[in-house]
């Protein structure tokens, strides 16, 4: 029943402001404000992806940066460049390493903008993915040499690729980012 202000009888206004009608909305809203939707919170792939952005990458990062580093350290007397090409690619993975626990702390935290950030982190890793591959190109090396890297880097594009689009996909679809962080 609708009730316009112009055209309200007395009857009407004892049955708006009656006392069931007062505990009914008292119900509805103390309901509303008590529950959450089952899939609220930082629990299941949500999780998982939170676990690898905090844990999984900066180690898988550390360890991509000792082994460039050693690999680096050997190569060096016998190809020029190869060190400043190492130390370029270090930094980059070090700020990937730092931008992946920030977007995992944010998720974890469910903090604002946390999913936008999340996405961010996402296409910056296939940008680095890309910008380390040309990095070999500026060493003079054999142009067998070039093959194989050139296979290696595109596999981990590749494998890189898969990653982004997969949690980019879940960020966007997930009914519990959803429900968690609001609609992304």
């Amino acid at each position: 029943m609708t009730f316009h202000p112009r055209f309200l009888r007395r009857g009407d206004l004892l049955q708006l402001f009656s006392k069931s009608a007062l505990l009914d909305c008292r119900k509805l809203y103390s309901s509303n404000q008590n529950t959450r939707p089952a899939v609220y919170g930082i629990r299941g792939w949500l999780l998982l992806f939170c676990v690898i952005l905090t844990i999984v990458n900066p180690l898988f990062f550390l360890a991509k940066v000792i082994s460039v580093y050693y690999a680096a350290n050997s190569l060096t007397n016998r190809l020029q460049g190869i060190f400043t090409i190492t130390v370029i690619q270090n930094i980059l993975a070090l700020g990937m390493t730092i931008f992946s626990i920030y977007a995992g702390i944010s998720l974890w935290q469910i903090r604002l903008n946390a999913v936008r950030i999340a996405k961010r982190y996402l296409i910056c890793c296939m940008l680095y993915s890309i910008v380390v591959t040309f990095l070999p190109q500026m060493v003079e090396l054999s142009s067998d040499a070039h093959r194989i890297m050139n296979l290696e880097l595109i596999k981990g594009i590749l494998r890189t690729f898969v990653f982004v689009a997969i949690w980019y996909t879940y960020l966007n679809r997930s009914k519990r980012v959803k429900a968690t962080f609001g609609t992304p």
